[in-house]
């Protein structure tokens, strides 16, 4: 079966439609998809009915974690969990996401609050957001240079703006806890692209040693699987991946990443 198990749509920062989407999926040739917007499972009814019985489509999300601190680790780090196969109707599952986006919004209102001190006002509907629907930091920072350039107090206002990384990451969930509401709701729970984890949003590439590391933590935490053929992963982290995969008597998954744009307009096409 030809899938792509990693997918993002408008709903949170991917370009396009669910509806297109599904579409370019059936170009592709494909015949399951998952539709894993970030910390969102609006898509996925809309995603089932476009698809008809042309390709399966499977439940998905991808939580954005809590930075945080694993064992053995001297660094915290924010790893993105994939769930699949679960209840999107889940109570449970639907009131802590709705908790976690209304409490980065609120996040997002402070901050833009905040900046008045500055002699910047403006509301969170005039940021144009970069990547679909999902407002980043570094949305309000190409704001206040392209519109607030000539104000003395600029620079303070733009540490300000980066200093609410740490306000925005608490509100992230866990990952024990994402794990575990995957699996309370009946579903799988993934590491996606494992050699990439962030750190206050940023991305960073780590050794296999580190990602061996993450898993002895993650596995005691309940984890399912990894996303071993991922798009951009080389053949050889690929392998290693999947040697570690079948090691540890884990399941892997294949997705691209798919965004619509800036070098995430591919899909995987993985038998």
């Amino acid at each position: 079966m030809k899938r792509d198990l990693h997918l993002h749509t408008y709903c949170s920062d991917g370009c396009y439609e669910v509806e297109e989407v599904v579409k370019k999926a059936k170009e592709y040739g494909l015949e399951q998809i998952a539709i894993t917007d970030h910390d969102t499972i609006e898509g996925i009814i809309r995603a089932r009915l476009c698809a008809g019985e042309e390709i399966e489509c499977i439940s998905g999300i991808e939580f954005t974690c809590q930075d945080q601190l694993f064992s053995g680790q001297e660094e915290r780090y924010s790893i993105h969990l994939l769930g699949y196969g679960f209840d999107e109707t889940n109570l449970k599952l639907c009131k802590r996401l709705e908790k976690r986006n209304m409490q980065v919004r609120a996040c997002y209102k402070e901050l833009l609050h905040s900046l008045r001190q500055y002699g910047i006002d403006c509301c969170i509907e005039q940021v144009p957001i970069s990547w679909g629907t999902v407002m980043q930091l570094r949305d309000i920072q190409t704001y206040l240079s392209n519109k607030f350039s000539e104000n003395p107090k600029i620079m303070e206002a733009k540490h300000m703006v980066a200093s609410y990384a740490e306000s925005l990451i608490k509100w992230n969930i866990p990952v024990e806890e994402a794990i575990q509401l995957v699996h309370e709701a009946g579903g799988k729970a993934v590491w996606a692209h494992p050699f990439c984890v962030y750190q206050q949003f940023q991305k960073r590439k780590i050794s296999f040693m580190t990602v061996q590391k993450l898993l002895d933590a993650l596995q005691k935490m309940g984890v399912d699987g990894i996303e071993a053929d991922y798009l951009d992963f080389s053949e050889q982290e690929r392998k290693v991946l999947r040697e570690e995969a079948k090691k540890r008597m884990l399941f892997i998954t294949a997705g691209s990443d798919f965004h619509g744009k800036a070098g995430r307009d591919r899909m995987i096409n993985v038998l």
